[in-house]
């Protein structure tokens, strides 16, 4: 059984859909590697905005074996994983794309870029932020634990009043509450564009000499006499500060979503007519009641 379990697991993984993607952004990687960058820390943006990427799809590749057979279940506490992931996936190839459109217009024009720069840095960034920003907003949205209580009720016709049968056709035994949105919306909007608008605040600051700034080299540095173009340290903050702010987002929603009120479950209890489904959502969704 377990052996089974494992094969599938490697199968599911395998998937056509996260090959591609993992081959396109490698061969992308590679190109941008290959032109000598000697200071790689551009480079982390699209592989971390890939990284999360990839969490999200491997997710959604190995719900068929984590999830019970026709199960009545939805347990989404990240949303649609799938969708997550490609959000990050169009954002890191752009990334990735701006990268190697920098390296090679350095390496093609090495005294000119220095004049450039800005034009490659901003978008960068921009589509950096945007994708942490965009991910949080839709697992915001689609976060949640739903039971089918059409599929589950054979009668339901039967087993509930006219008045709850809206809502209990719904089953939704867990959702991000009102104000969680809300508050959980103001920040990510607070930091999106506190991230945005600071790491461009001195860049451009760097740009025109008004604070001090940190060699950067680019593939073509040092080519034709071309010297290392300056970058603000607050870049340094704006590449490692959003993922680690997105985990911490994610597992407050997570947190939150998997921690349903008992009201909610008793609800739902009261509408199951099968007795032998009953039981079993019973024995999964009481073990959050210890709370």
């Amino acid at each position: 059984m377990m052996e089974n379990f494992k094969l599938n697991s490697i199968k599911l993984l395998l998937r056509r859909n996260i090959i591609l993607k993992s081959i396109i952004f490698l061969i992308g990687l590679f190109l941008t590697l290959v032109q000598n960058w000697v200071d790689p820390i551009l480079i982390i943006c699209p592989i971390v905005s890939f990284g999360f990427a990839l969490f999200f799809q491997t997710i959604e590749s190995n719900k068929p074996i984590t999830e019970i057979k026709d199960s009545f279940i939805y347990y989404d506490p990240f949303g649609k994983e799938g969708k997550n992931s490609n959000i990050l996936i169009i954002f890191s190839y752009l990334q990735i794309f701006l990268i190697f459109i920098m390296g090679l217009d350095s390496l093609l024009h090495p005294q000119l870029i220095d004049n450039f720069f800005l034009f490659f840095l901003t978008p960068l960034f921009f589509s950096y932020e945007l994708g942490f920003f965009l991910l949080l907003l839709r697992v915001m949205n689609n976060s949640k634990i739903k039971i089918d209580l059409k599929n589950i009720n054979s009668q339901l016709e039967n087993g509930l009043n006219n008045n709850d049968e809206k809502n209990s056709m719904e089953g939704m035994l867990s959702f991000l509450s009102v104000k969680s949105f809300k508050k959980y919306s103001l920040y990510n909007l607070a930091l999106f564009f506190l991230f945005i608008i600071f790491t461009m605040a001195f860049s451009f600051l760097t740009f025109f000499d008004l604070t001090p700034g940190i060699p950067f080299y680019l593939p073509g540095t040092g080519i034709e006499g071309s010297k290392p173009v300056n970058i603000s340290w607050v870049l340094y903050v704006g590449i490692f500060t959003p993922p680690i702010c997105t985990i911490w987002f994610l597992f407050q929603i997570f947190k939150k979503i998997v921690n349903f009120s008992n009201e909610s479950l008793n609800n739902i209890k009261k509408n199951i007519i099968d007795d032998s489904k009953k039981s079993v959502l019973l024995k999964i969704l009481n073990l959050n009641e210890h709370k």
